[in-house]
């Protein structure tokens, strides 16, 4: 089975290519994606610019090291501690500063920049890409994995989650079901999908993209993430090769809603 989404790295540990480009359906200009880049670069140099200026962010360091100096290497006496507070409260005031003024920016804005530009993007993607507004945003899950006797075997890097959460807008067109990212539109026979296969097995997930917690999933937080003890499989046949699309449990739901795939067609591993 070949699973989409994921980088087959049993011939090039550093490999790159995602399976699934033969179901690419659409993909947008290259001339959104500059405009894309260059909205992410102008809300980064207006982040950029509620940072302490170079002279004044080496001033604040150093009133760091004043103060440590005074209060560490002094005598002890009632200068050394007047230096070290001074030299506290200048670090500390510094950066106070430093954070009302990115707060301003966030306030004028009425958002976060990275944020904003974050919502333009996704909203003239899902235009160009003729997204339906009704597009359910779930998580499919991706990793990088090695064949060995017709098993895959996950590969994770060194510190870092094995699988990643990818968030896509997921629809369909009546035929096929739909799932569409920041650059393109994958596109897969419904008339092709057959199973649901559970995989009781625990996995960390890079990164947590829902509004909810994972605590209102039952999940536990982890790291930024959070821990499933439960994935699935959408598996489907397509020119006579198999394929699965990997998901999260807190997606079962939404994903047999969209294939129409119920119970009985689940199977439990």
């Amino acid at each position: 089975m070949k699973p989409i989404f994921c980088t087959d790295v049993t011939n090039d540990k550093h490999s790159d290519a995602v399976n699934g480009d033969e179901f690419i359906s659409a993909t947008v200009s290259d001339q959104l994606r500059e405009e894309i880049e260059l909205l992410f670069q102008d809300a980064k140099e207006r982040i950029k610019g509620t940072q302490l200026p170079t002279a004044w962010k080496f001033i604040r360091t150093a009133a760091l090291f004043v103060a440590a100096g005074a209060l560490i290497l002094g005598d002890a006496d009632a200068k050394s501690l007047l230096i070290g507070l001074a030299g506290f409260a200048a670090y500390i005031g510094l950066g106070i500063y430093e954070s009302k003024r990115k707060t301003a920016l966030i306030s004028k804005e009425g958002d976060h920049p990275i944020n904003k530009a974050l919502e333009t993007a996704t909203f003239k993607v899902k235009e160009a890409l003729n997204v339906p507004e009704d597009a359910v945003a779930l998580d499919l899950l991706c990793f990088r994995y090695k064949k060995e006797e017709g098993d895959l075997i996950v590969q994770a890097a060194m510190g870092a989650p094995a699988y990643v959460n990818v968030e896509v807008f997921a629809y369909t067109d009546g035929e096929s079901l739909c799932f569409a990212d920041m650059e393109r539109v994958y596109t897969f026979p419904l008339a092709e999908m057959h199973t649901i296969e559970d995989i009781m097995e625990p996995i960390l997930l890079a990164r947590w993209n829902k509004k909810t917690s994972p605590e209102d999933h039952g999940l536990a937080k982890k790291r930024g993430g959070a821990m499933i003890h439960l994935y699935h499989i959408l598996k489907f046949t397509h020119q006579g090769e198999d394929y699965g699309i990997y998901f999260p449990c807190y997606e079962l739901e939404a994903i047999k809603k969209l294939t129409g795939l119920s119970d009985k067609n689940t199977l439990q591993l």
